[in-house]
Order: structure tokens, then sequence, then C-alpha cells
């Protein structure tokens, strides 16, 4: 080290000198593997150095990802200083900074590579397409055709192109051609730094002032090749997109605490003002001159082009304060005023507040003679935060401006509710937490009610309005329940410790109260008043992600055609017109089948949150031998399996599931699956049928590792040697075979998303 900084002669795995005290450069982190589908290589350069007047730490690091799939590789640089000075007896200066550039190809998918069910750079999107279709295309002789252009082998777009055959899905794309002819690269830089001062005042008092500045800019380059596919006759399409988000975060905060005998008693008061702006701009042009030039300059023939900022604002003010005596009782009270920009200014202060207390009981005279209870504590406790997580802007009505013959022209975009404001989310929570026998046995029982009002929820209007729905406070709503959370040594000694755990969480979802303007759906056969907003319907009573859709019945008998429910209605006499209840109703007598989807009515299929869910597992350690198994589990629940749905389908080209094979047919008019006929519009409509059990088992990691004694390394300068394998997301039992239930809780899967990844790996844990 030199003043401070880096030695750039210095080697890395040597001892410098700075300021009179040695200083190790060493190679902290160097990984050379295989990992997730890529080879990566990681450095880093760290240094500490301390005084009598502050410490610093600094830090530089590498990291090259390069994927094995073409087209993907992840490059970056972070540092990091981080530094504290005494300035006075009574002033402390702080500072950390981070920097980060990184620069990463990826995939066909958007800019976030999560792309979604179709995209081409996303593996699944295959999953429904037949396999009958070739990757390359070949000549007589069966042998890959070289195109001069491209320069790599034709590939089959499945658009007639250069052969005959057509491909009904991904038509005109070739996903492997795509990664490697096509560029998706973000390039951007992080900065992020916090500055404190703190001051030491009489009484007990300290002050801090801590400021922060966050920037993240990144740049988008995508282009796509002019020899293949769907944008062939564009000649290649080259867009840019720079995107700038940078906050700033000031907090003022007093602090206080004193002891007095056995009373402990400390309060805060705080001052914080966050703001958060972001920029986008992006522009495309097509007609490339090469397609290795991949700036706008390169392309002739402008398409589009615009920009958009936003703008967030949060202010708070909060006061805290805690108390304990003789570290037995324990009590806590705080307030909490907040204002968000994305509320109209007449609505956009909240308050939000919270009380809670504590009793160590095992302090108590009456339990001294209960040794075998290491600790025994009740806790309760009530607090409010808020939820302004809508996006900006919508507490007014805004329009897209287009053009129209080239004069303004306004489209409707989003309709505005001026009296939106705060979802106020309350949570109790009652219980107890424990260690018995010195340990042995140690947990968490716990009940919580949480409660949701004037929830903030997407409420859908007729496309007649001219606007697809508005934000709103729609109702309240409950989620209440039980968590169990238990550790304990079945035999613990001196050789053998063998340990187990396990963990579970019930809950109990309801809306507890929805206005009647919100009531705008009538479902007849379950005499229910709500809405219904996507595939779920909101009304009193019923959970929050309480299914909506058809009903399916089943092959017609005769013919195999998939049928699905629907009402019938209680006729006024000698009238094709229905009776009507005292509301307004008409009144349901019964049900009957039809092959017509259209005719088929909507139900209240019930809530798909699961029952109970958790996990629980077991580890052994016997004379430097240590292993563990880890399980998670859900029971209850449903998901809609729409890749499953998707397989069901009978359209030319598309993939086909295996249980098509036990379709209706003459000789098996017994099947639940509808007959296999080509183009049947309803054979795998959207209903019931796909909702299936979302209960779930799942290994997720075993561990094998092994602790070297210590006489017998200590000798040669090793403090501690361990070897291990671990193996991650082995395995998960499903309702069906490629269904993963752990997607989601509220009832949706989507081949948009991979599983978690399945890894076995081996290493050495080395300390010197």
């Amino acid at each position: 080290m030199e003043d401070g900084k880096l030695n750039p002669n210095a080697t890395m795995g040597r001892i410098h000198t700075w300021a009179g005290k040695d200083y190790l450069i060493k190679p902290d982190d160097w990984a050379d593997e295989v990992y997730n589908n890529s080879l990566r290589q990681e450095y880093t350069v760290t240094a500490t150095g301390s005084s009598e007047k502050g410490t610093f730490y600094l830090s530089a690091s590498y990291l090259d990802n390069k994927g094995i799939t073409a087209a993907s590789d992840y490059k970056r640089f972070t540092s990091r200083l981080k530094a504290d000075y005494q300035v006075k007896s009574w002033l402390k200066l702080e500072g950390n900074m981070t920097y980060g550039h990184y620069d990463r190809n990826y995939l066909n998918t958007n800019s976030d590579g999560e792309g979604n069910a179709t995209s081409t750079g996303n593996v699944f999107a295959v999953v429904n397409m037949a396999p009958i279709y070739p990757m390359y295309i070949y000549d007589a002789n069966g042998n890959k055709i070289w195109d001069e252009n491209s320069r790599m082998e034709l590939y089959d777009y499945g658009d007639r192109s250069i052969i005959g055959l057509y491909r009904p899905w991904l038509n005109q794309s070739n996903p492997e051609s795509a990664n490697r002819l096509d560029t998706r690269n973000t390039e951007g830089h992080i900065f992020n730094g916090t500055g404190t001062a703190e001051l030491r005042l009489p009484y007990g008092f300290k002050f801090y002032n801590i400021n922060n500045f966050y920037l993240h800019e990144r740049r988008y380059t995508n282009t796509t090749n002019p020899f293949f596919g769907q944008y062939k006759s564009s000649n290649g399409i080259v867009t840019k997109e720079h995107e700038r988000y940078w906050s700033y975060n000031h907090q003022q905060r007093i602090e206080w605490a004193q002891v007095y005998g056995k009373h402990s008693i400390d309060a805060m008061v705080a001052h914080e003002y966050y703001r958060m702006y972001n920029y986008d701009l992006w522009a495309s042009k097509q007609n490339q001159f090469s397609p290795y030039n991949k700036e706008l300059a390169g392309a002739v023939i402008m398409g589009s082009a615009n920009s958009s900022q936003g703008d967030y604002n949060d202010e708070k003010w909060l006061g805290r304060a805690s108390y304990n005596f003789d570290e037995k009782y324990f009590g806590s009270v705080s307030l909490t005023r907040e204002a968000s920009s994305h509320f109209h200014p007449d609505n956009r202060w909240g308050t939000f507040w919270s009380i809670g207390a504590g009793w160590l009981i095992n302090k108590e005279k009456f339990m001294s003679n209960a040794d075998w209870i290491d600790m025994l504590k009740f806790k309760i406790s009530y607090g409010e935060n808020g939820n302004d997580d809508i996006g900006a802007y919508r507490y007014t009505t805004y329009y897209n401006i287009a053009n129209s013959n080239d004069n303004v022209s306004l489209v409707p975009d989003s309709y505005g509710k001026k009296d939106i404001s705060w979802e106020k989310n309350g949570k109790f929570n009652v219980g107890f937490d424990f260690s018995f026998w010195n340990g042995r046995l140690s947990g968490t029982f716990e009940y919580y009610s949480n409660i949701t009002k004037d929830m903030l929820s997407w409420f859908p209007l007729a496309p007649s309005f001219g606007f697809t729905g508005y934000y709103a406070n729609v109702g309240n709503m409950r989620n209440n329940g039980f968590e169990f959370d238990f550790h304990g040594d079945i035999i613990r000694n001196r050789d053998l410790t063998w340990s187990a755990y396990v963990n579970f969480t019930s809950n109990n979802n309801k809306i507890t109260k929805l206005p009647d303007v919100r009531k705008t759906l009538h479902v007849d056969d379950a005499n229910l008043d709500g809405y219904s907003s996507g595939s779920f319907f909101y009304t009193e009573g019923k959970s929050r992600y309480t299914y909506y859709t058809k009903r399916y019945a089943g092959p017609d008998p005769e013919t195999g055609e998939a049928t699905y429910w629907k009402n019938v209605y209680k006729k006024i006499e000698n009238s094709d017109d229905n009776e009507l209840d005292a509301n307004g109703n008409p009144i349901v007598t019964g049900y009957e089948k039809t092959t017509v989807y259209s005719e088929a009515d909507n139900y209240v299929i019930g809530d798909v949150l699961p029952d109970v869910y958790g996990g629980f597992g077991t580890s052994l350690e016997w004379k430097g031998i240590d292993f563990s198994v880890d399980f998670q589990y859900q029971f209850g629940g449903r998901v809609y399996d729409s890749t499953y749905a998707q397989l069901m389908n009978s359209t030319a080209g598309y993939g086909i599931h295996v249980d098509m094979l036990n379709a209706w047919s003459v000789d098996n008019k017994n099947s639940n699956i509808p007959r296999w006929q080509f183009n049947d519009r309803y054979m795998a409509s959207g209903s019931d049928r796909f909702l299936v059990n979302a209960s779930y088992l799942s290994l997720q990691n075993i561990t094998l590792g092994y602790t070297f004694p210590r006489s017998l390394i200590s000798n040669i300068g090793i403090e501690k040697l361990r070897l291990y394998l671990v193996a991650d997301n082995v395995w998960v039992w499903s309702k069906r075979q490629g269904l993963d239930p752990r997607q989601s809780i509220t009832g949706t899967a989507s081949g948009a998303y991979y599983s978690s990844i399945r890894t076995i790996s081996f290493g050495v844990s080395l300390t010197l």
C-alpha cells in the first residue's frame, strides 16, 4: 500500500507495508469452474487498514462468466471503498461507496433475461413444438448446407423460404440461429454511495445525518439478422435504448438511550426524504449496411423513436421508543407519518403506528426451580405500514399522444381516481419463543392476523368505457393462521449429534369488506356479488384468490366432444323469460351440458391457496463426518397447469401430450379426455379441468462433508480442512411430472420460467 492506495506493483499473495502496518494483498475469491452451464472466473483483491482515528476497506473484483450457450456471457467489474474517521471525540464521519460496470449478452428474451413462454431464447418455448422439425437444412445427401452470406450452416426457419417445409409453431424463427446471429446486449454502470455524520451530544443524545445517492445507467443494443426469419425483409434492424435511474435519500435522526438501574430506555425521532427519477430513450432503424455495424448510423430507414421519464417522491416523519425492565419486561411503540407522490396531493399522507411487548417468563422467581428451561418468552405486537405500489400518476386520467394524419391525437391510456390513497397493512402477532434442556429443543409458536384495509387493486371496466380499468381502494382483507418452528437434538453426546427440524405455516385468506360500488357481477348459482379480475372473483367472505372459470363436464358419451356446464334458469310461466328473485337476479334451478364453449357459464371454483406449507430436515455429525438433508412441502391449493393445457390440444405442428393416447374413442368411451379431433376449438379450452392439486414435496438439499481432525493438519499450518459434496434442488414430487407448483402460491405456473436448477458440486474449505 502507498498513501492508502493499492500499489500497482504489489504482488498478490505478498505482505506490503503502509503507515507502519502490514497488509496482505491476495485473491480473496477465485473460481474456474463449470457452474450453471457457464465457465466462471472471478478474482477479488482486498485491502484493509486502521489507525487510532479511523479504518478503511478497499476491494476490487472482476468476474467473467462465459456462457456455454451461444451469445450468453457476463462480465462485471466492481469496487468498494468503506472508511470512517473520528474527526473529534464528538464527531465521526463515515463513507461507503460501491461502483460496478457490467457487460452482458443474453438470449432472445426481454431486457431482464426473463422472457415469456414463446421467447425463442427460452428453452421451454420448444415444448409446444412437435418433435418432427429439423434444426438445420440438409442437401440430398444428408449434409448440412453452408450459407456464404451468414457464414454458417443453414438453419430451418419453417417458412418455406429455402425448402417447402412449413412449421406453425415459432414460424420464421430458429432459436439457435437467432442466438448466433442476433444481438442482445446490455452495458451498464451502477454507483451507490452513502455518507454519514454522527454527532455525540450532551445527555446521551446522538444525531445522525445520512445521505445516499444511487445511479444506475444501462444501454441496450438489439439487432436482428438480415439473412433469415421474420425480419429478413427489413435487411436487419438495430435498436438502441438508454435508461437512467437515479435517486437520493436524506435522513436526519436523533437517538437517545439511557440506563437507570434496572430500567433501560431508548428513543428515536427521524425525518426521511426519498426521490427517484428515471429516464428512458430509445430508437430503431432498419436496412443495415452491415450486420456487424450495430449503431443507428449503420442503418438508413428510420423506425420508431420515443422517450419517457418518471418521478417518485416519498417523505416520512417517524418516532420510536422502547423500554425494558431488568431484561425481563420489554415494550416498544412507534408512529410514522408518510406521504407518497403516487397519490393526489389531497390524499398523500398516511399515519401508521405499532406497539409491542415481551416477557421473559423464565426470569421470574416462580420459574427458578425449572432449570431445564433455558428461555421462555411471551411476545405480542401489532403494527401498521402502508403500500403505494401501483405506479405513478394513477390518480389522474392521462392519454397517449398519437399521430393522426400528421395531426395530434389523444388515445386513452389510464383512467385516474383522485380518491385513491394508502393501502394499510396491520399485522398482529402473539406467541412464544422457547429453548429447553440446554438447547436440545427450541422453537417458536405464533398466531398471526394480518389485516389489509383499503386494499389497492386493479378494477376492470367494460371495453365500451374507453379504458380497461383503474386502480382503486377496493375493500378489506384478512390473512390469519399459525406458524410453528421446532428444532431438536435427538442424540447429543461427545461423538454424535443427530438433529432434526420441522416448520409449517397455515394461512386463511378472506375478503372481509367489499363496497357495494364494487359489486358489479352476480354469480347466479352461488348467489354471490362481487367483481371478476383476471382469473379470480372478489367477493365478501371468500378468499382473494378464489378461482373463477368454466366447469368442465367431460366428453360427450356419444360424440366425444368436450362439454361444459351451464346454468338452467327458472322461467316465467308461458314465457321464455327468466323469473327473477327479490334482488332482481335470475333463479338457478339446475345445470346442463353444452358443447358450445361460449354458452357455458363461469363458476366460483374455490380457493387456490395452499392449506399448509413449510419444511423439515435432519442432520448428523459424527467424528468429523457431517450429513444433512432438507425438504420443503406444501399441502392443498390448486394450480392452473397451462403448459399441460397447451399440450392437450390438436393443432398442426404443435406438441401433443402422451395422455392424448387415452382420448375418447368409440372403443374408449369412459375416458375423461375429449376426442382427438383436428382443429376442435373447444377440446382444451380454459376450465377447471386444468386446475390440479398444488401439493408437492421437494428434496432441496443433500450435504455430505468431512472435517479433518486438527491434530492431523495443525502441524502443516492448516487451521481447518473440510471436504464436502452438495446436491441442491434434487427432486420435486408433484401432481404431474414437469409441473412445478413452487413458482407461485396464487394458482399460476408458467413455462416462461426455469425451475430451480439441480446442481451437484464438490468443494474444499481451507482455513490457514
